[in-house]
């Protein structure tokens, strides 16, 4: 499994102390006739524990959608419809205990953050990240927008850390 390779090779990398920050969302799916929620971010997050990885308080990333007025299963007719999934998971985790640093460190107080970005950043419900997907060789896209990843490498590492 690709995904489970990922996160043995980032437990192995990352230092002690270090942040996996893993933005996921959960897939709805028909299989064998019969239409469920694939629930990704509960796998990604028993996969990570097993490998020894600390999960933190999760980030819910509420998208902006394309698609206003989706025709949700049985649209207004009860029971058959269902929820949207407009939201994504940030699950984060760490590897083992707090990181540590000397006392009036210059790279940690260089990463400084501003109180509104904080207050805005360690909310548990992420509704301000607009913008559009990154754009990759080949005209292909990712899954979510720069302000994401530049958003979770200030909130999680230093000046000077490196960053997967």
């Amino acid at each position: 499994d690709v995904l489970a390779a990922a996160w043995r090779e980032s437990y192995r990398l990352l230092l002690p102390g270090g942040i996996l920050a893993v933005v996921i969302g959960d897939a709805l799916r028909t299989d064998d006739g019969r239409f469920r929620l694939w629930p990704n971010h509960a796998e990604t997050l028993a996969a990570a524990e097993r490998l020894g990885f600390d999960p933190l308080p999760y980030i819910l990333w509420k998208k902006p959608t394309n698609k206003p007025n989706a025709f949700l299963g049985s649209g207004f007719l009860p029971p058959n419809a269902y929820v949207t999934l407009d939201c994504e998971f940030v699950l984060l985790f760490r590897k083992g205990r707090l990181r540590r640093f000397p006392r009036h460190d210059p790279a940690r107080a260089a990463s400084r953050f501003a109180p509104a970005e904080r207050d805005r950043w360690f909310s548990q419900i992420w509704e301000d990240v607009r913008g559009a997907p990154q754009r990759g060789p080949g005209g292909r896209t990712g899954a979510f927008p720069a302000a994401i990843p530049d958003r979770l490498v200030r909130m999680f590492s230093v000046v000077g850390d490196t960053v997967l």
